[in-house]
């Protein structure tokens, strides 16, 4: 498994612990239909799998990634997960989706759990991905012994500066299960909070310093018909 692991205990003393350098060096995935968190989840896989990033359009990773995780919410839906025992999957869902933006001018979710669970299954495919994937996103990967903490930079155009706005699981949590070191995945947002010009981009920094690199084909290789997968960008205004 590539990258770098972090102490948990350094990160309650240093929030900003191996944070990015410059904050420049950050990934545009091409993925812009509410899936470009899940883009991101595939594409850190990729990273710590292979320490390396094909060039090809990753569209469909993204969209089998909307299925990998919403599968794995349907089927935790009435539990308490690992990483966030101060409600279960269903409160955390409805708090995260049950709201105007979202509804389409459909009925709020009603309380029962079941019910609940039917109204996410018709629009999971839709729903605009945020924190509370991130958290599930999480404690699927903690249940198969690999521990991920996404930290959250706000981009502020006006300042033209990113700033700390969260951790995702609350590190509390890894401390509670006796974890001792994890796998910061830094990533920037921008655009509207939970809205549809929010977009995310993974950051070179904490585990994904050094492997945010996109594959070089050979010359006589055929190039992608799409636009590359990953591109190095930096913010310009």
């Amino acid at each position: 498994m590539h990258g770098r692991r972090t102490k948990v205990t350094d990160l309650f003393s240093d929030s900003r612990l191996h944070c990015p350098i410059d904050f420049q060096d950050k990934l545009e995935t091409g993925v812009k239909n509410g899936d470009c968190l899940l883009a991101c989840f595939a594409t850190l896989l990729e990273c710590m799998s292979r320490g390396v990033i094909s060039p090809d359009p990753m569209h469909k990773a993204a969209a089998g990634m909307r299925t990998t995780v919403t599968e794995y919410i349907k089927a935790k839906w009435s539990e308490v997960p690992s990483l966030n025992m101060s409600m279960c999957v269903s409160e955390i869902m409805a708090m995260a989706h049950d709201v105007p933006d979202e509804r389409k001018n459909k009925r709020p979710w009603v309380q029962r759990s079941d019910q609940g669970l039917g109204a996410y299954s018709k629009r999971c495919n839709s729903v605009y991905c945020c924190d509370a994937e991130m958290l599930m996103f999480s404690n699927m990967m903690f249940e198969k012994g690999i521990n991920i903490v996404f930290r959250a930079w706000k981009w502020r155009p006006n300042s033209k500066s990113s700033e700390l706005v969260s951790f995702t699981p609350d590190l509390s949590y890894f401390r509670m299960h006796n974890v001792d070191e994890v796998y910061v995945i830094d990533l920037e947002h921008s655009g509207a909070n939970d809205g549809r010009s929010a977009h995310y981009k993974l950051i070179e920094g904490g585990a994904l310093a050094g492997l945010l690199e996109v594959e070089q084909q050979r010359p006589s290789a055929p190039q992608p018909k799409k636009k590359r997968r990953l591109i190095k960008i930096s913010h310009a205004g």
